[in-house]
């Protein structure tokens, strides 16, 4: 995503899911909640929780304190990065 010049990312977790990866992509990514809908394509009656991911903001935020998910995900994309900041001002 980030070498195609993508700046953000949404997503769906399912609320009361127990296996939901809700709290991983908020702490650790740096997804913020921004909506809920209660259809979808999938047949589920659980109300789907919609996460945006700000991509220059979440790399700036990991690199502050860098460790293995950081490493995992930014491995050969630092270039990438500067790049997608620089177009996007930061």
């Amino acid at each position: 995503m980030v070498e195609r010049g993508y700046t953000h990312f949404i997503t769906d977790v399912f609320d009361g899911d127990l296996h939901s990866p809700y709290h991983f992509h908020t702490r650790v990514l740096g997804f913020e909640r921004i909506g809920t809908h209660q259809v979808g394509e999938l047949d589920c009656r659980q109300v789907r929780i919609i996460l945006l991911l700000d991509l220059v903001r979440a790399y700036k935020r990991m690199r502050a304190r860098p460790n293995r998910v950081f490493h995992e995900f930014t491995d050969g994309l630092h270039d990438a990065f500067a790049a997608l900041r620089a177009a996007a001002g930061a």
